[in-house]
């Protein structure tokens, strides 16, 4: 017998019993048949989603759906995940999970690698027997923000720079995120320089040049530079630092000095030199020039290249120069293309090459004419050079007709420069005769040997010839007055004697040799 159809909305276990009823009924107690059965209602329901959700900053994310069993036995679910960026689906994934009767669970998805835009992500949880299939999807909408600003390049200082170079640290920024970003640069040089700029309103995928605080170039040597953007809510820090390096550069070639000549030089062949040095930071390849003026007009000139590494120095050498006497002046100098410090390329050095001249002035002894005796020649010599100077006298007389009949040498030592002196030579024997008498002075290197001798006759008379000679003077004495009256002679065994006489009480004894 088939009953009225019964909608099974209570849940749980009920109780059932059919019976037949008849009057008379002799069996009463067959007459009811009972059972228990159980209701029992299948249905997942899509509770909440809980990622994503609302707007996004992180990189990847979870997707995340709440899921509640609103049936009445425990029971296994297909939860599906979608998430669309416009009519294409970007992401997708499956998972299979059991849920207690009545509870709730917390389905997470494979991980979503997040990407700028905005989405529709859609779940759905299915399984077999589900009496609410209206509950079975959830949807929602949200948007992946990427805060991600980064250097792009740094635009100055270059590689290298100049010392002292004066310029302006430049930087190129991006935006490489979703929304438009204000923020903060840093630029470092090594430990000498650091200076920051802002940069607003920089949209999405645009760039821009930021410039820093000026910079001079003072330190030598290789500096880092570091380029940094400061935004706090940037998720990619990989872009956000640059770094390169600058080398102050120094190119500076000087001329230490000149080596030679220098101070007083000797007349001849000299090789000038001077000393350079490469200060620099590079090895440079220099031109060293040298010069030699005398009254500002150039007497010598001579050049050649020289390459140096930094911080080397070299003394080089020119070809010869001939030096005469005079004051002169030496210049030195080092050219170097593009050379910062100009003020130390040169190098000057006055210095002397003494003038040598030993001059005969005069013949003093012997005179023209003069009795047989034994001489003494004295000459006057002057030293017409700078400096002092050991000059050799030597004097010769020659006999009309005898030959040599005299030769003396003797020296003025050590005899100052503008200084004129008389010298005794070798006493001479002076026969009678007629004599070519020469004196000269020797000096190595006298730069003008017309005036180094002079010559005179003499001659030498004998007694017997009854010519008077005059002979050395009484002098004048400690009163200074000339013979007077009351003088006189006396020639005794032991020599001749004078009076002078005036009152004096002076008295005096003449020597024949020498005349004295």
């Amino acid at each position: 017998m088939q009953f009225d159809a019964w909608s099974a909305d209570s849940l749980g276990w009920r109780d059932a019993s059919c019976s037949t009823s008849v009057a008379g009924d002799e069996e009463p107690h067959n007459d009811t048949l009972a059972t228990r059965f159980f209701v029992r209602l299948r249905d997942i329901k899509a509770e909440s989603i809980i990622a994503p959700a609302g707007e996004i900053e992180s990189l990847s994310l979870v997707p995340r759906l709440a899921v509640r069993n609103r049936g009445n036995v425990r029971d296994t679910f297909e939860c599906r995940c979608w998430i669309d960026s416009g009519p294409v689906t970007v992401y997708s994934d499956t998972m299979v999970k059991s849920v207690d009767s009545a509870g709730t669970t917390t389905v997470e998805m494979r991980r979503w690698p997040t990407q700028p835009g905005r989405f529709k992500v859609r779940f759905e949880v299915t399984n077999d027997g589900d009496r609410h299939s209206e509950n079975d999807t959830i949807s929602g909408q949200f948007t992946v923000v990427r805060h991600d600003v980064g250097v792009g390049g740094i635009l100055w200082p270059p590689v290298s720079v100049d010392s002292s170079e004066r310029g302006t640290p430049q930087a190129l920024v991006e935006n490489h995120g979703s929304v438009t970003e204000s923020f903060v640069v840093l630029l470092r040089i090594g430990g000498i320089y650091t200076d920051t700029a802002s940069v607003t309103t920089l949209a999405p995928g645009e760039s821009r040049q930021v410039s820093f605080a000026e910079w001079t170039a003072r330190t030598r040597g290789i500096h880092a530079v570091t380029c940094s953007t400061l935004l706090g809510s940037d998720i990619i820090d990989t872009n956000d630092c640059r770094r390169s390096a600058v080398s102050v550069v120094v190119r500076d070639a000087a001329c230490a000095g000149v080596v030679r000549p220098v101070g007083v030089v000797s007349r001849g062949r000299i090789a000038p030199a001077a000393r350079f040095e490469n200060r620099g930071t590079d090895s440079a390849m220099l031109c060293c020039r040298f010069e030699i003026l005398r009254d500002s007009v150039r007497e010598f000139l001579d050049s050649t290249r020289l390459t140096l590494a930094s911080g080397a120095d070299s003394t080089v050498e020119f070809r010869q120069w001939l030096a005469h006497s005079g004051h002169y002046t030496s210049r030195a100098w080092s050219a170097l293309v593009h050379d910062m410090r100009p003020e130390n390329d040169t190098s000057r050095c006055p210095f002397l090459v003494p003038r040598i001249d030993a001059a005969l002035r005069q013949i003093v002894e012997p005179a023209a004419r003069i009795g047989a005796r034994t001489v003494v020649p004295k000459v006057s010599v002057a030293n017409l050079g700078e400096g002092a100077a050991d000059i050799r006298v030597s004097c010769l007389a020659i006999g009309t007709d005898s030959g040599v009949a005299y030769s003396g040498t003797t020296m003025a030592p050590a005899l100052p420069e503008t200084t004129e002196t008389v010298v005794n030579l070798p006493p001479w024997n002076a026969l009678p005769g007629s004599y070519q008498f020469i004196a000269w002075t020797e000096l190595p290197d006298d730069s003008n040997p017309d005036n180094d001798s002079a010559s005179i006759t003499v001659v030498v008379e004998s007694v017997p010839f009854g010519r008077w000679t005059e002979m050395a003077s009484i002098p004048d004495g400690p009163r200074g007055v000339p013979v007077r009256n009351g003088s006189g002679l006396a020639a005794t065994p032991a020599g001749l004697f004078a009076l002078k006489g005036s009152n004096t009480g002076e008295w005096y004894r003449y020597f024949p040799d020498p005349d004295s």
